[in-house]
């Protein structure tokens, strides 16, 4: 018996997606593996720094206005901090850069990721998927640095107010990557699959809500 093109078009949805799912996980390898070495580097040279720091002589204890002397930090719990701080510090930047690559609505950019593709594909689809991948690298490796800042607060502190800061920013940064993922794997495996889920909005971000820190 003759299939519909409705039907046929399903099984490919199927097959595209049981395909994406099982390249994720070694595409995700690769580049958990490229950055690693990158992330060790700046871990090291971090701790460096706050040992640095941390080194410097002591001057006189602080008072209070009425003469008190004020409960010294000791060094470990003045470490903490240092590296707290600077955890938070450095992902806010992170936020900033990540504004600056998709604007404050992430479900714009994504849509605009894919119209683009969608028009460039049929003039150079070799050139149409690499900025696809190129976009992804750039999101990925935001990720990363924000995940061990917020590793090392857990670390440090746990659960606090800082660590909620950070999830805040790791939340839609998850989702945008996911997205992205997403599009590049169907765009490797069947370009004109991604281009009619994205016109009858069956692509992930367009059934999620993706919205970033105020």
């Amino acid at each position: 018996m003759a299939r519909t093109k409705a039907q046929i078009r399903e099984e490919n949805r199927r097959k595209s997606k049981e395909s994406y799912h099982r390249n994720k996980e070694s595409i995700n390898a690769r580049r958990r593996e490229k950055y690693r070495a990158s992330k060790a580097t700046k871990a090291k040279r971090t701790n460096s720094t706050a040992t640095k720091i941390n080194d410097k002589p002591k001057g006189r204890q602080a008072t209070t206005p009425g003469g008190a002397v004020e409960k010294p930090v000791n060094s470990s719990e003045r470490l903490i901090m240092l590296r707290v701080n600077h955890a938070c510090e450095m992902t806010r930047e992170l936020g900033k850069r990540l504004v600056f690559l998709c604007g404050r609505s992430p479900r714009c950019f994504l849509e605009t990721v894919c119209s683009n593709f969608a028009t460039n594909y049929t003039v150079n689809p070799k050139a149409a998927r690499t900025t696809i991948s190129n976009h992804l690298e750039k999101f990925l490796k935001i990720r990363d640095q924000v995940s061990a800042h917020q590793a090392t607060v857990l670390e440090l502190e746990g659960i606090t107010d800082a660590w909620r800061s950070i999830e805040a920013l790791m939340d839609p940064l998850r989702k945008i990557c996911n997205s992205l993922e997403e599009i590049e794997c169907e765009a490797g495996i069947d370009a004109k699959m991604l281009i009619d889920d994205f016109a009858n909005g069956e692509l992930g971000f367009q059934r999620d809500v993706i919205e970033l820190p105020k």
